[in-house]
């Protein structure tokens, strides 16, 4: 599961499944990538954690923003319960693109406009 985030807002959950018999979730490889949006309940419990994460990571900013657009991406794994949780595998804000999801690069323009309207009012 991938968490794409614009500042820190969850836009999307992008569910990756690798092409049959694949390791490798890539688009490259073949792997399918299905675009959700961040409200569908079935992805509370990974937006949850996500948010609870942004907090976490804060600190490390040394007074910097989150990326303007970057992930974090989680495998799916199990409890001693059996329970489905998710492990963060990795945060990403180097390669981070949106060419065939281009609804998206709304969410990227809102952070240039709150910007420019800031810089207005001084």
């Amino acid at each position: 599961m991938r968490v794409l985030l614009v500042n820190d807002k969850a836009i999307s959950v992008v569910h990756k499944k690798p092409q049959e018999g694949e390791f490798s979730a890539t688009l490259f490889s073949g792997a399918e990538y299905k675009y959700d949006s961040p409200e569908e309940p079935k992805w509370k419990e990974v937006i949850d954690l996500t948010i609870k994460g942004l907090k976490d990571i804060k600190p490390f900013l040394n007074g910097q923003n989150y990326p303007l657009l970057w992930t974090m991406d989680y495998i799916m794994d199990f409890d001693e319960k059996g329970k489905d949780k998710y492990i963060l595998s990795e945060i990403n804000c180097s390669c981070v693109g949106i060419t065939t999801e281009l609804q998206y690069a709304k969410e990227v323009a809102k952070v240039f406009v709150k910007k420019e309207e800031k810089t207005k009012k001084k």
